[in-house]
């Protein structure tokens, strides 16, 4: 570290600790303008280690930085790749696009004499070895052969839409780039689109990415722009939504998008980030630690902690009266947590003040709504795709829904027997 671009090092890989400025003494904290919370290791899901004191090594110099060598060990029918290893996701949406068979394992098993946690991708089909040695090579995988166990969920090729304002969102953008960086395949929707229904025969998923409920309503104002890209959905897209979700389809919501989940569709959920002023609560893109439930699907291949983006983000906390209204109702409605903060000050890098609001307050939810799902995360799992330690969160969602929707009805049981930690 005897180098001058030490400083720079300290600050991408360490935590930020943004001073406590206030815009007059007991006041408000001043706005930031950006994020306070940037550090690279947490967003990414990587340790960075510092080293205080001189020490010896057998080092070798390397002059180009090059990715392990991709392999496949064992011979046989059937392969499994790592879940915790995000370009295996490359892999699973290749091998869907292409009709081979894809799994995830719903129980630890043992193979070959090697365990695996639940969550291991299960791979099989016709010609199954040539390919996953292409893929192995190409995404520098490693790939075992083994038995399939009985306990796993079937994944579907997705049909996925995502929707895009004509009001610009920043945050759209970066999810296309990651979809197509992932090779994830999509429709982008446009307010028209949704207006126009009818969406469960054309989709299984549809994400909304961190928009302002009243932009995805509203959009532009009329007169303001050539007609076509003015309005928003409107009723008639939320009532097509709700018609979605009714009919098995999954909705994932990003953050601010969130609203129109707990504003519209009646899910017993509060945001009580809007009842607190900033001298209470102000948390400016920070990044904080959430507890992560890696027992079920949405959260396979993670640790059981995680950094989380909190950018603009809601506080959920459980709304009595409409889940009250809901049991009389006897609403098909039922609340998992997958992540949640802890029971102790989340903060790890950025500016955090109340944090107390936090304390065992659910971040990311899995709600069973009608025949289908939404997902709600209370922060953004891909904010200007740096958050790779999270983007696994993301990329199970839009696996999952689909996947529980297409069990038969003899396997519903089991899939009820994920954790539900009602918040």
């Amino acid at each position: 570290m005897s180098q001058a671009y030490r400083p720079f090092l300290l600050d991408i890989l360490g935590p930020q600790f943004y001073p406590d400025r206030r815009e007059y003494p007991g006041g408000p904290p001043e706005r930031a303008f950006d994020v306070t919370g940037w550090t690279l290791p947490y967003q990414m899901g990587v340790r960075a280690v510092p080293v205080t004191a001189p020490f010896e090594a057998a080092l070798k110099r390397v002059d180009k930085a090059e990715l392990p060598e991709g392999t496949v060990r064992g011979e046989g029918n059937g392969f499994i790749l790592d879940h915790a290893v995000l370009d295996s996701f490359k892999a699973v949406n290749r091998l869907l696009a292409e009709g081979y068979r894809v799994r995830w394992a719903t129980q630890s098993f043992s193979a070959h004499g090697k365990n695996y946690p639940a969550g291991a991708i299960l791979v099989s089909g016709s010609g199954i070895a040539g390919k996953v040695r292409s893929l192995a090579e190409e995404f520098s995988l490693q790939i075992e052969a083994g038995s399939s166990p009985r306990d796993s969920m079937e994944l579907k090729p997705l049909k996925l839409g995502l929707y895009q304002p004509w009001t610009a969102d920043i945050d759209e953008g970066w999810t296309r780039w990651i979809f197509d960086t992932w090779e994830f395949p999509y429709t982008v929707l446009h307010n028209e689109d949704i207006r126009n229904g009818r969406l469960r025969k054309a989709y299984d998923v549809i994400t909304l990415t961190s928009i302002p409920l009243r932009r995805i309503l509203e959009g532009h104002k009329e007169g303001t722009v050539p007609p076509r890209y003015a309005g928003g959905i409107g009723n008639q897209g939320l009532a097509a939504l709700l018609e979605f979700v009714k009919d098995g389809g999954t909705l994932i919501t990003l953050n601010a998008s969130a609203e129109l989940a707990l504003t519209h569709f009646k899910v017993p959920l509060k945001n009580v980030a809007d009842d607190l002023n900033p001298i209470e609560f102000y948390c400016p893109s920070t990044l904080l630690k959430v507890d992560v439930d890696n027992t079920h699907p949405i959260a396979y291949g993670m640790e059981d902690a995680a950094a989380v983006m909190f950018n603009g983000s809601p506080v959920f906390t459980i709304n009595s009266e409409i889940e009250k209204s809901a049991a009389s109702e006897s609403s098909a409605l039922e609340l998992k947590v997958v992540a949640r903060y802890p029971g102790s000050n989340p903060f790890m890098s950025g500016f955090l003040l109340g944090e107390k609001v936090l304390y065992d307050k659910p971040a990311l939810l899995d709600v069973s709504f009608g025949k289908g799902k939404i997902i709600i995360f209370g922060f953004r799992p891909q904010n200007r795709a740096q958050t790779q330690g999270t983007f696994k969160l993301f990329f199970n969602s839009l696996y999952y829904g689909p996947s529980v929707s297409a069990l038969k009805s003899k396997d519903r049981e089991s899939a009820r027997t994920f954790p539900n930690n009602q918040g």
